[in-house]
This record gives structure tokens, C-alpha cells and sequence, in this order.
């Protein structure tokens, strides 16, 4: 394992995976904000509103579908928001997936009050998307509209969501935008940032590339036509929002972004209910990727192929990670066993080098304290948190052990440690069979490498 991870350390590899490490990020960050400033100079600056003002005789029937399990806290303002949208003609088909709670008492009760509220219980739960398929029979829209039951669609949404189907044949899907409103603690506070500045900023850009990634599964719409067309929903998948996207956009659908289309959504408030909901969206992407893969061998696909590549190297961006994780960083508070230790920074961010055996007047084996980098100072014996940094930056300089223990190491030692000001004290020095000067603060035993 020692020499696997020296051959490691003295690898061009490893320099590759640094640079792709730091500069990818970056990269796409720049690409991600010139083309969502091309979407908004070519389609939300000067937007005057008449894309999405058409006359009510001309607009499509809807058909909202909410599927929900067990959302008896917050189905209620759900369905509320849902009795006075801003559209004609409208339908709300509550799916109750076989809850054990009171989901299916809170649907009674709207579907009381409204006509166009219906309600379809399920006796057996088969998951979100098979729900979506059993009501698909029961709806009679031409546009078919999923909101999830936690979340709470804005009055004006519909109309700028059924002008993209009005006003352009080959649109198959709409995606809304959602926003954050359970802003509770800090974790919460970070997704509300991840979804009104990269989700958006991405979905703009990816319009701009020609395909997008997923609709939303909180707020999205589709032609039915075309959601017939590619079979429906796919229950196997882990994520049947991603994967229906790249099934209407492989049928050359396309797939538009509505920033007006804004619903109200709650995000995960603990760090294991957002583990949770994000490995189920790694998994169901790794799915999609598998599945589609042949996108790149057809020519007809090129639209497809920056979505591919980017989602690609985003995955492969988290694995190098992680491996260097592993790599860079050991478990704080244990020092490498093996000599010499390894040239590159320990625990993420420190450097923390085995030093070369040396003698001690006394006869015992000496070993020379952790040495920060160049240029740092420590406090109370710790090396500052800059090895990372320095590897990145390409300013480091590693220590490398020459091999065995040189002579002059045996016979003496080359700098005395003063015990009471902790200082090279230069005039107490023994220093036993050295030949030439003697360079204060010079650790005598090991190799600077250039």
C-alpha cells in the first residue's frame, strides 16, 4: 500500500486530478453564467408579457394530477392554492398512493367543495410514477400538469406554461420555477441559494445548449400527446422526472424553462432527510446516463451531447473528489508509520511529513517536528491549514527520504532544539564528524528536491 500511494504522489496523475479538481468548477461556472445571460438577453430582456397573453378561447384544457402518500401536514394548503388559479378551464385529480394517514379525508374534503376536484384512492402503494400513470386514464386535458403535494402553485402560473404549448408545436414539457419557503436553519438556507441561483442559472443555460437536463419534478407540464408518445412515466427508474426528459428530447421534443411559472416548495430540514433525497437523485441520474448512453454515437443526438458530457464530468468530478479525499487525507491525529512519510499534504490541508530518523545526543532516535509551509507560522505547535492550497497552486516543495540513514545523522545532530525558548540554539550545538559551515536551522538527513 506504502508504494502504491508514493507511485501515486510522484504521478502525473495525480497533477491532472488536482487541476481538474480545482479548475472544473470554475470552468463550468463560466459557461453556465455567459450562456443564462444569453437567455435572458434573448428572452427576459424587454419581455413585455405578450409571449403568454393569449385570448381564453385559445388556451389548452389542464389537468393537474397531485400524487401524494402520507402528506396529511401539508396536502391541505396544497389543494388550497389549487381552487383559485388565474386559467378557464382547469381540472385537479388528487392521487392518494394507499396512505395510512389522513391524505384521503383532506382530498374529500376539496373535492366537496369544488367540482373539479376529484379524487383516486389506491389500495396498494407502487410509488410516484405508477400513480401518475393510473390517473393519466382519469384526466381529460391536452396539457398535463404534476405538483407535488407539498408544494403550493402561484395564481398566474398556468398562462405562461400553456403559451409554450399554444405557441410552439414541438414542445413537449415545460418546467416551473420553484422557490424555497421553509427557510429554517442554515442547511435549509443553503438550498434556498442552490435553487434561486445554480438551478436556475443552469436550466437557463441548458435551454440555451438545446436540451435540458429534468424538468422539475416539484412543478412540470406536459403535451400528452407526447408523454403518450414515449409510454408514459417509468416506474423502474429512481427518478422518472430525469428520464422522461431525455425520452421526449431523444423523440426531438422540446423541453422549455418558465422562470414566471413560480410554485412554493419545502426542502429537507435535517442532513439525513437531504442525504436521503439526494442519493435518490445520483442514482436515478446514473440510471439515465446508463440508459442513454447512445446518444453520443448518433449524429441526430448532437443537440444531446453537451447535457451528456457536462452531466458526465460532473459525475466524475464527485468521484476525484472523493479519492483524493481519501488520498490527501488520513484520519486526523494518526501519523503515517511508514519512513519518510508521503510528499503530499496530509489530513486535506496540512502538511504533515514523516521526518527522517536522526540520533539524539543521548543516543535514542530524534524525530524533527511538523514544519510548515514556507512563509507560514504556527500556533502553538499546528501547521496552518494550507497544504491543499499549496498543492493546487503548484508552490509547494515536497521532502523526499533519500533511502537509508545518512552517516551525519548517525554521528550527531545536526540543529540542538533549546528546551527553554524553543529557537535553533546555534552556540549549544554538538556537532560530530560534519565537514564544512554549519547552516543554522538546516535539517541535515533529508533532500530538498527543486
Amino acid at each position: 500500500m506504502t508504494t502504491l500511494l508514493n507511485d501515486v504522489a510522484g504521478s502525473p496523475v495525480l497533477s491532472v486530478a488536482l487541476a481538474f479538481l480545482a479548475l472544473y468548477p470554475i470552468a463550468m461556472a463560466v459557461v453556465w453564467v455567459v450562456t443564462s445571460v444569453m437567455y435572458a438577453f434573448r428572452r427576459e430582456v424587454g419581455d413585455d408579457g405578450s409571449f403568454a397573453a393569449i385570448p381564453d378561447d385559445r388556451l389548452l384544457s389542464v389537468s393537474i394530477i397531485v400524487p401524494a402518500y402520507e402528506e396529511e401536514l401539508v396536502l391541505d394548503a396544497t389543494l388550497e392554492a389549487l381552487h383559485d388559479l388565474d386559467y378557464p378551464d382547469y381540472e385537479v385529480l388528487v392521487v392518494d398512493d394507499a396512505s395510512r394517514d389522513r391524505t384521503s379525508d383532506i382530498a374529500r374534503a376539496h373535492v366537496a367543495r369544488d367540482p373539479r376536484f376529484r379524487l383516486l384512492r389506491k389500495e396498494i402503494n407502487e410509488g410516484k410514477a405508477m400513480a401518475m400513470n393510473d390517473a393519466m386514464p382519469l384526466t381529460s386535458g391536452e396539457v398535463i400538469v404534476i405538483v407535488d403535494a407539498d408544494a403550493r402553485l402561484h395564481r398566474g402560473a398556468l398562462r405562461p406554461i400553456v403559451a409554450h404549448f399554444v405557441r410552439l408545436p414541438r414542445v413537449g414539457a415545460v418546467t416551473g420555477n420553484p422557490r424555497v419557503v421553509n427557510r429554517l436553519n442554515l442547511l435549509t438556507e443553503l438550498q434556498t441559494l442552490e435553487f434561486t441561483s445554480i438551478v436556475s442559472i443552469l436550466r437557463r443555460a441548458q435551454v440555451v445548449w438545446g436540451r435540458i437536463l429534468t424538468v422539475s419534478g416539484v412543478i412540470s407540464a406536459f403535451r400528452r400527446s407526447a408523454l403518450e408518445d414515449v409510454g408514459l412515466f417509468d416506474p423502474s427508474m429512481a427518478t422518472e422526472d430525469i428520464d422522461v426528459s431525455w425520452r421526449l428530447q431523444r423523440r426531438f421534443y422540446d423541453i422549455r424553462y418558465e422562470p414566471r411559472a413560480l410554485i412554493d416548495m419545502a426542502v429537507p430540514t435535517t442532513w439525513k432527510g437531504l442525504w436521503r433525497q439526494r442519493r435518490r437523485w445520483s442514482t436515478g441520474l446514473v440510471q439515465v446516463l446508463r440508459r442513454h448512453r447512445g446518444v453520443v454515437a448518433h449524429w441526430r443526438n448532437r443537440r444531446h451531447w453537451p447535457v451528456f458530457i457536462e452531466t458526465c464530468l460532473s459525475v466524475l468530478w464527485a468521484h476525484t473528489f472523493v479519492v483524493l479525499l481519501g488520498v490527501l487525507g488520513p484520519v486526523p491525529g494518526k501519523r503515517p508509520s511508514r519512513p519518510g512519510g508521503l510528499p503530499i499534504p496530509q489530513r486535506l490541508g496540512h502538511v504533515d511529513l514523516d521526518p527522517v530518523p536522526r540520533t539524539a545526543g543521548d543516543g535514542r532516535l530524534a524525530r524533527s517536528p511538523v514544519r510548515p509551509l514556507r512563509g507560514q507560522g504556527t500556533a502553538g505547535g499546528a501547521p496552518l491549514p494550507v497544504g491543499l492550497l499549496a498543492v493546487l497552486l503548484g508552490r509547494h516543495r515536497s521532502l523526499h527520504h533519500p533511502g537509508a540513514v545518512p552517516p551525519q545523522a548517525q554521528r550527531g545532530v545536526a540543529v540542538a532544539h533549546s528546551a527553554r525558548a524553543g529557537t535553533d540554539d546555534v552556540a549549544g550545538a554538538a556537532i560530530s564528524g560534519l565537514t564544512g559551515p554549519f547552516v543554522p536551522g538546516q535539517h541535515y538527513g533529508f533532500r530538498r528536491n527543486p
